[in-house]
C-alpha cells in the first residue's frame, strides 16, 4: 500500500470510529502514545480541510505541524491550558462555531464548572461526558475526548473490557463511543519511527492505523 493509499484509509478510518455528532472516547494506558495519535488525527483531518481545535492540558505544550505544505491554508488550533471547563468548551464554540472537530486531551483533567465543587467526582465526569456529546449533537461535529485507561491489559483479547473500564458511565454510552488505542510494538518500536497500531472497538475488534511515532510517548 503506497502513501496515498494508506492516507486514504486512515481517513476512512477516523471518519468511521470517530463519527460527527457525537463524543468518541479515544482510551488507552499510560504512556501507550495518545497524544501522538491524537495530534496524528488532528493533522490529516487539517490536511483534508477540517477545522480542528486541539485542546490541551498536559504540563507540556504540543505543536502540531502543517508548515510542510505551502499550499495549505487550514491550519490547527491549539488551545494549550492547564485547567479547561465545560464553560469554556462552550464559550469557544459559540464565539467560533466553524469547527469541524475539536479533540480534547485530557477529559479526567476537565472540570465542570470551574471553581464549583458541588458533586463528586464520578458525578462530574458522568456530567462532563454527557455535556460533550450534547455538544457534538447540538453542532453537528466530531468530538474526540481522550481519556486514560487503568494499567490493565485492553487490547481486544478480554470480551469483557469494554464493560470494565470508565465505570461511572452507563455500559451502552461506552461501548457505542469507546475506541481503545493499542500498540503491540510499543516496547521494540520499528526503526524507522512508523508503526501499525490497533483501534479496538465492541463493533470491531481490531481496525489497523499507521501513524508516525514520535520520541515522546503519551
Amino acid at each position: 500500500m503506497n502513501y496515498q493509499d494508506q492516507t486514504n484509509n486512515n481517513l476512512k478510518v477516523i471518519e468511521e470510529l470517530f463519527p460527527k455528532g457525537r463524543v468518541s472516547i479515544l482510551a488507552a494506558r499510560p504512556n501507550m502514545g495518545k497524544t501522538t495519535f491524537a495530534c496524528d488525527i488532528a493533522k490529516l483531518l487539517t490536511y483534508h480541510e477540517e477545522s480542528v481545535l486541539y485542546v490541551h492540558m498536559g504540563c507540556e505544550h504540543i505543536d502540531i505541524d502543517t508548515s510542510d505544505d505551502d499550499s495549505l491554508s487550514w491550519k490547527c488550533n491549539i488551545y494549550d491550558m492547564p485547567c479547561v471547563s465545560i464553560e469554556d468548551i462552550s464559550f469557544v464554540l459559540s464565539r467560533r462555531c466553524l469547527f469541524d472537530t475539536v479533540i480534547i486531551d485530557y477529559v479526567e483533567l476537565m472540570d465542570f464548572v470551574r471553581g464549583v465543587e458541588c458533586l463528586k467526582r464520578t458525578e462530574e465526569l458522568r456530567a462532563i461526558w454527557h455535556f460533550l456529546d450534547n455538544i457534538a449533537q447540538k453542532k453537528n461535529i466530531r468530538l474526540i475526548g481522550i481519556s486514560q485507561l487503568e494499567r490493565v491489559r485492553i487490547d481486544g483479547t478480554n470480551e469483557l473490557c469494554f464493560d470494565t473500564v470508565l465505570k461511572y458511565l452507563k455500559r451502552d454510552f461506552v461501548r457505542e463511543r469507546l475506541v481503545v488505542l493499542h500498540r503491540p510494538g510499543y516496547y521494540e518500536p520499528q526503526g524507522d519511527g512508523i508503526e501499525p497500531v490497533l483501534l479496538i472497538t465492541a463493533k470491531s475488534s481490531r481496525i489497523s492505523f499507521v501513524y508516525n511515532i514520535n520520541e515522546k510517548k503519551n
